[in-house]
């Protein structure tokens, strides 16, 4: 029947009777279609043959139709690629809710692992996946021309499809790999499987954000860790994400399924995806012990299974070792010169900051020197003057801060934070033995004038008397003495005894005119004033009698207004005779001056008359699409719930509605999973008592030196990424071969001289205590040649 199906090609779908009753007595279609067999409509049976095809692996079958179909030769009979795409929508969401259902115990924490014939539901889903995301891709490049809204339409289904299909294509692999299910901290887990350690990990990280925020007032807590800039430059979502689900919203995700949810966010690259769960996979490795070797050597090719360049891996790999503190291998694999991935300007800014924060300044010298960093804001100026004076070469960044400086305004601030930074290093003096201009020298002058440091002020008064300056000098110190009266630290005193005979000494030399300026009092005559008290008589008014006139009227401001109302009230027309209560309120204008809000009349226009009314347009709402539209079934609405409901909708408003829109409701419920219960919640106790292996760095140096350096051929695989991101036979097979081939290669790291039974001591039954060897004879010893030591 199947092959009757394929042979036939698009014209088994246009005709489907004859093709629908072999899959029928073949025993093809399920039993709830088999019993209603009789009653189903051309168009359904045409949608069973689909999901014959689907489930056997005839996508073929599927794309041959969509070619045939796009040439629109079977429109009459219904064959459409609306109508393939709609049964492709409708198969993603019944297929991504079985797998939801599948897939909730691996979450609980249960520890319950899939039976086999969950698993081999499970990989044929995530194979009907892959297929339904290879079938909407040939419909994108098979439509024709489309309205804005049917072509964005179609763009987010597949973008929806691919982030669904990446989502469990990580969990496949997760799952092959022993990493799922999950289990409680509180219990031990059974042999070949792993318990993530999530609060030990977290309380790891906490400590370490603690740690950095004591490093410097203006330094945050996530601030130097590379792995918070990865997700708040490049995946924001991330954040709110654990946030929802429980956590703080920093790394360390708080648990498995937190991590592997990234996969179902928009707007975040594949590659920044990728390059999180690598991270978190070094941090699992350092975690692990000797039993877990096998789980770190598959872990460790995590970045080849998804087929990411050599030259990020290196690079995130680059970004654990610094945010652990190992700064000389960190160093190394950031200035790989094989290492082509070009880093963005906030990785080159946080990798400086961390070397330079955590007291590696010449760490971050040579970093800025090998890399080169653009600058692109003032900030990454700031930092490479910060940098240069935190090595001592003051020269280099005052020639360095006049390059940069492109105008008056920019060069006060670079000179501002030269100075500041110049004066942490307590190096501000040598500043003044640079050749500075007059503007420089004012306004370095300037500064030190306005610090408040007893130490500035000292090396502003030997500048002065270096520049033959001493009356200024010596009226300085005489303030920096006065400041010093009350101050009980012997070596303060010892410095201004110090700095007293300094100025002495040069005040003896001076000559007589400079000598009275500064210290010889003014003899010139001041002019006295004095003061004579004179005693005036109290002046007599002219005239102390008030007449009265009683002829003429006092006329008030308020009476002069009472007049003007009334003289206009005379010029108004006589009100009609009208009934109390339809009698209109007074307007505004018609209460007159003085007592209205003024108003400016407005211009009549000719076009409109005062009986013309303005019609505004309103929304009417069609009562009965609502109703119909409350009692579609859920399936029904997110397959059509995407397609415009209104024809006389313009192109225009359209497209800019769809640019406008990141995803429907209905996208946003596909991109979702189920709601984990943990069955069996950690308890404090009895995380406390368990003991979970310290980070080593070592096992990621061991993981770094046994990875492949880059190479320029392998740059071109990006491109694979954003296709299918993990290899079929690793999603195939539970312990892929390859793995298995390579375990002499570890055998051959471990430490010379090792007792073979040291490797199970993880066994619970204790072994017998091994017999004495047996020396060997001479004569074998003689005979036997030496072999090399495996």
């Amino acid at each position: 029947a199947l092959s009757q199906l394929v042979w036939r090609g698009p014209i088994g779908l246009v005709e489907p009777f004859e093709v629908f009753s072999s899959c029928l007595g073949a025993g093809l279609l399920p039993k709830n279609v088999e019993l209603a067999a009789s009653n189903l409509t051309a168009q359904a049976q045409r949608e069973n043959l689909l999901s014959v095809a689907l489930n056997h692996g005839a996508a073929g079958f599927i794309t041959s139709c969509v070619s045939q179909f796009a040439e629109g030769e079977f429109v009459h009979a219904g064959c459409t690629l609306r109508f393939i795409l709609d049964w492709a929508w409708g198969k993603v969401a019944q297929v991504k809710d079985s797998l939801d259902k599948l897939c909730v115990p691996l979450y609980d924490c249960s520890g319950m692992p899939l039976e086999q014939q969950g698993l081999q539901l499970f990989h044929q889903h995530q194979l009907q996946l892959t297929n339904l995301q290879t079938i909407v891709q040939v419909l994108m490049t098979n439509s024709g021309p489309s309205t804005s809204q049917g072509l964005g339409d179609l763009d987010m289904k597949f973008r929806v499809v691919t982030l669904i299909n990446q989502f469990y294509q990580a969990v496949s692999w997760c799952l092959s790999n022993n990493l799922l299910p999950e289990f409680d901290e509180a219990e031990s887990p059974p042999s070949g499987q792993y318990c993530y350690p999530a609060s030990v990990l977290g309380h790891e990280y906490q400590t370490r954000r603690q740690q950095i925020s004591r490093l410097h007032s203006d330094i945050q807590e996530t601030d130097l860790l590379m792995i918070d800039g990865m997700i708040d430059e490049e995946a924001a979502a991330v954040r709110a994400l654990w946030s929802k689900q429980g956590g703080a919203g920093l790394y360390p995700p708080k648990s498995l399924h937190a991590l592997l949810t990234i996969y179902l966010l928009e707007n975040i690259s594949l590659a920044s995806k990728h390059s999180l769960v690598a991270y978190f996979f070094l941090d699992l490795i350092s975690m692990m012990g000797e039993k877990d070797q096998n789980l770190v050597d598959r872990l460790s090719r995590f970045c080849q299974a998804i087929h990411l360049p050599q030259s990020r891996t290196r690079m995130i790999q680059g970004f654990w070792l610094l945010d652990h503190k190992d700064f000389e291998e960190a160093v190394l694999l950031l200035l790989d010169p094989m290492l082509l991935e070009e880093m963005l300007p906030w990785q080159h800014n946080r990798i400086i900051k961390a070397f330079l924060y955590q007291g590696e300044e010449k760490i971050a010298l040579k970093f800025l020197r090998v890399k080169k960093p653009p600058l692109v804001t003032p900030e990454d100026v700031r930092l490479h003057l910060t940098v240069l004076l935190a090595n001592g070469l003051i020269s280099e960044a005052f020639e360095y801060q006049k390059v940069c400086s492109n105008n008056e305004r920019d060069n006060d601030n670079l000179l501002g934070h030269l100075f500041t930074a110049c004066q942490q290093t307590k190096t501000i003096d040598r500043l003044l033995q640079l050749p500075l201009t007059d503007g420089e020298e004012r306004q370095l002058l300037q500064y030190l004038r306005d610090s408040k440091e007893t130490r500035n002020m000292e090396i502003l008064m030997l500048h002065f008397l270096q520049r033959a300056r001493y009356v200024e000098a010596i009226r300085l110190n005489e303030k920096l003495g006065q400041t010093l009266l009350h101050e009980s630290d012997p070596k303060t005193r010892e410095r201004a005894a110090a700095r007293n005979s300094i100025v002495d000494c040069y005040s003896k030399v001076l000559p007589s005119v400079q000598r009275k300026l500064t210290f010889g009092n003014d003899h010139r005559p001041k002019k006295t004033m004095h003061l004579t008290r004179r005693e005036i008589q109290r002046p007599r008014p002219l005239s102390t009698v008030v007449h009265h006139n009683n002829n003429q009227k006092v006329i008030s401001n308020a009476m002069l207004i009472n007049a003007v109302l009334e003289k206009i009230g005379e010029t108004r027309p006589p009100p009609e005779q009208t009934p109390v209560r339809n009698r209109p309120q007074p307007s505004d204008a018609a209460l007159g001056p003085f007592i209205c809000t003024p108003v400016t009349p407005r211009a009549k226009s000719n076009l409109i008359s005062e009986d013309t009314e303005i019609v505004y347009p309103s929304i009417q709402r069609d009562t009965r699409t609502e109703e119909r539209s409350r009692t579609v079934s859920p399936v029904k609405k997110m397959v059509t719930g995407l397609m415009p409901q209104t024809p006389l909708a313009s192109p225009v408003t359209a497209k800019n509605q769809n640019v406008n829109r990141i995803l429907s409701t209905e996208a946003l419920s596909l991109l979702q999973t189920p709601p984990v219960k943990r069955r069996t919640p950690p308890t404090l106790k009895k995380l406390t008592s368990l003991q979970h292996t310290p980070q080593s760095i070592l096992k990621v140096r061991q993981v770094v030196k046994r990875s492949p350096s880059p190479s320029p051929l392998q740059q071109d695989q990006p491109q694979t990424i954003k296709r299918l991101s993990f290899l079929n036979a690793d999603l195939a097979l539970e312990t892929p071969p390859r793995y298995q081939r390579k375990k002499v290669e570890v055998r051959k790291t471990k430490v010379k001289d090792t007792p073979k039974h040291l490797r199970f001591a993880g066994l619970s039954t204790p072994s017998p205590e091994p017999s004495p060897p047996k020396l060997p004879s001479p004569r074998r010893t003689r005979r036997r040649s030496p072999t090399p030591e495996r």
